[in-house]
C-alpha cells in the first residue's frame, strides 16, 4: 500500500476539475449532470473545496488492496477526528482515478497501481457538542 498527500489546495481544486472532466464525458455522466452543473457555476460539490487530500493506492493484483487500505484510511480517519481535523471520504474521486487516465496521470500512480480510497482532509466547519441520535444497536449474543 502506498500514500499520497496533496498538500496544495490549488492541485486539490485542479484534481476536483479533473473528477469533473470524467463525470462530464463517462457513461455515468447523466447520472451526476447536477454535480457538473454546480461545479460549472463555481461551486465545488466533488471535494467540497477541501484543502488536502489523502490517497491510498495499491499494485491492482494485490489481492487484499482494498480492504488493506480502507483499513488504513479508516484508522487515519479516527486518529485525524481525534486531533480536530475534518475528514470525509472521496467517493467521486475514488470512482474517476480509476477510470479516467488524464486523473491517474495528475496524481502521478505507478503503472498498474488503483485508488483503493481517497480522503478529503481540513479543518471542521462545525464543531459538535454532542452526537446526533442514533438507533439502537442491533446486537446479538451467542
Amino acid at each position: 500500500m502506498h500514500w499520497l498527500v496533496v498538500h496544495d489546495p490549488a492541485e486539490v481544486h485542479r484534481l476536483a476539475g479533473l473528477v469533473a472532466d470524467y463525470l462530464r464525458n463517462s457513461e455515468i455522466g447523466a447520472r451526476y449532470a447536477n454535480i457538473v452543473e454546480l461545479w460549472d457555476q463555481g461551486q465545488d460539490p466533488i471535494l467540497r473545496g477541501a484543502p488536502h487530500l489523502v490517497v491510498a493506492h495499491a499494485a491492482g493484483d494485490w489481492p487484499w488492496a482494498t480492504v488493506d487500505c480502507t483499513i488504513a484510511l479508516t484508522q487515519f480517519e479516527l486518529i485525524t477526528n481525534a486531533d480536530g481535523l475534518g475528514i470525509c471520504w472521496a467517493g467521486f474521486l475514488i470512482r474517476a482515478a480509476n477510470a479516467y487516465p488524464p486523473l491517474r496521470g495528475a496524481l502521478g500512480l505507478p503503472a498498474g497501481h488503483s485508488v483503493c480510497g481517497a480522503l478529503m482532509l481540513g479543518l471542521p466547519r462545525y464543531h459538535y457538542q454532542q452526537l446526533p441520535p442514533r438507533r439502537e444497536v442491533q446486537l446479538t449474543w451467542r
